[in-house]
C-alpha cells in the first residue's frame, strides 16, 4: 500500500500552510462545512490529520492558533511532530472570559492571558448573531447557528496570548426582546 506523507496544517491540500488554512479548521469547529465540494463535513481522516496539528486526536481552537503561529514563523515544527516549544495560550492559569453586552455588541475580553476560545449558545428567539469581528491583528474567528442543534457556535485564535477586548459580536433583537431587557439571557458552555 501506497502511505501519503502528511503535511501538518496543509488543510486544503495544497501544500502550503496557510492562514486559509487556520480558518477552515475553525470554521470545521463551529460546525460549518468549510470544503463542501472537496471534503464534505465530517472530513476525510487525512485531512483530520493534516488538521491536528498539536495531536490531541480533536480539531480545536487551538489547532487554528499553532497554523498562524507556523504562518507567521512562531513555530517551524507543530507539537505533533514533536515541538515543545509551541507556544500555548496558558500562563498557568485558566484565562477568564467576561462577555459584556454594549448597545447592540456582545464584547468578549480577558485579562490572563488568551490565544484560543470555543463557546456554545443556546440559540435564542429574537437574538440573532451577526458576524464575529476579532479585534486583535493576527486573530481570525468563526461563528455558525446550527438550527438543528438549537445552538450557536463561536471559535476564536490568535498568533499570541493576549489580555483585552478580543471579540466583538454585532446583534439585532426582534420586538419580542426590545422592550425587554431581562429577556435577553445568555447561557454559554465554553469548550
Amino acid at each position: 500500500t501506497l502511505t501519503r506523507r502528511v503535511l501538518y496544517g496543509d488543510v486544503d491540500g495544497n501544500s502550503r500552510v496557510q492562514a486559509y488554512d487556520a480558518g477552515l479548521v475553525l470554521q470545521y469547529v463551529v460546525g460549518m462545512d468549510p470544503l463542501p465540494n472537496i471534503d464534505p463535513f465530517p472530513w476525510e481522516a487525512s485531512r483530520e490529520r493534516a488538521a491536528d496539528v498539536d495531536g490531541d486526536g480533536q480539531i480545536r481552537a487551538m489547532d487554528a492558533s499553532y497554523i498562524l503561529q507556523h504562518t507567521v514563523e512562531l513555530i517551524t515544527q507543530f507539537p505533533v511532530e514533536g515541538n515543545s516549544q509551541s507556544k500555548s495560550s496558558s500562563k498557568g492559569v485558566t484565562p477568564v472570559v467576561t462577555i459584556t453586552a454594549q448597545e447592540d455588541t456582545l464584547r468578549f475580553s480577558t485579562t490572563a492571558g488568551l490565544s484560543v476560545f470555543e463557546l456554545e449558545l443556546p440559540a435564542q428567539p429574537g437574538l440573532t448573531l451577526l458576524d464575529a469581528i476579532a479585534k486583535w491583528d493576527g486573530a481570525i474567528t468563526a461563528i455558525h447557528e446550527d438550527a438543528d442543534a438549537g445552538v450557536v457556535r463561536i471559535a476564536f485564535a490568535a498568533v499570541e496570548s493576549r489580555d483585552g477586548v478580543f471579540l466583538e459580536i454585532p446583534f439585532e433583537v426582534d420586538q419580542t426582546l426590545a422592550g425587554n431587557p431581562d429577556a435577553l439571557r445568555i447561557d454559554a458552555v465554553v469548550r
